[in-house]
Formats: structure tokens, C-alpha cells, sequence
């Protein structure tokens, strides 16, 4: 009979121990996500082998995402009262705040990528057409 005593108190001692490392690890603070930078992840998508046309594409998508990241920084879901009662930008205000920063980020280098590709060529009326591309975009910041 004293081997089932054993068991049981061993049983027991295990189940206070799984119930205890539980607890800890519930009060344990996790650090939160950090997001990268807008301008990292701008830097991250490769705009060499794009042409002309393919980055006047990428630059009037990123320009009408801003626009819709902008207009929803403005609406009431995207601000929240702090403490002292001001206005400050809620999770989703952030979130739509660095996403516009993403794009806007894409769209300087986007920009700067056109001016790279007509410079080097020097054919004639390249320059020019470039120009054109350029002034062609609309401007939605």
C-alpha cells in the first residue's frame, strides 16, 4: 500500500508543479512585436527590373493606397482620448499612419528609379519622355 502513496503523492507534486510553471508563464511579460521602419520596408522591394510603365503602375497603386491610408487616419476608429482627454491615434490610426509612410516611402524611390533609368540611356527624346511620365502622375498627397 505504501507504493500507491508514492504514486499519488509524486502525481500530485507534478500536478502542482505544471500548475505553477502555468502561472509563470502567464505573468510573464512578453515584449511586444516591433513593426520595421517604413523606409525598410520600402528598401526591400526591388525596383530593378521594372520598366518605365511597370513603375508608373507601382507609383499610382502606392500613391492611391496613401490617399486611402490618409483618409482613414481622419475617421473616429482611428482616434482614441488619452488619459488627459487629447486626441492621439488609436492601433488602427497608427497602423494606417505607417502604412501611408510605407507608400510614401515607395513612392520617392519609385520616383528616383525613373530619373535612374532615363539618365544612363541618352538616346534622344528619353529625357523627355521621362518628363512626361513624371508630370503624368497624379499627385494624391
Amino acid at each position: 500500500m505504501g507504493g500507491n502513496y508514492r504514486l499519488l503523492v509524486r502525481s500530485t507534486d507534478l500536478r502542482q508543479r505544471a500548475a505553477s510553471l502555468r502561472e509563470r508563464v502567464r505573468r510573464r511579460v512578453r515584449p511586444a512585436p516591433t513593426m520595421p521602419t517604413p523606409a525598410a520596408v520600402a528598401a526591400a522591394i526591388d525596383l530593378g527590373p521594372l520598366s518605365a510603365p511597370e513603375l508608373t503602375a507601382l507609383h499610382d497603386v502606392a500613391a492611391l493606397i496613401a490617399e486611402i491610408c490618409s483618409a482613414i487616419t481622419c475617421q473616429p476608429r482611428s482616434i482614441a482620448l488619452a488619459a488627459d482627454g487629447s486626441e492621439e491615434p488609436s492601433p488602427a490610426g497608427r497602423f494606417a499612419g505607417w502604412q501611408m509612410s510605407v507608400c510614401t516611402a515607395l513612392l520617392d524611390r519609385v520616383v528616383d528609379r525613373l530619373e535612374e533609368v532615363g539618365a544612363p540611356a541618352g538616346r534622344d527624346g528619353l529625357e523627355q519622355q521621362l518628363v512626361e511620365v513624371v508630370e503624368s502622375m497624379p499627385s494624391r498627397l
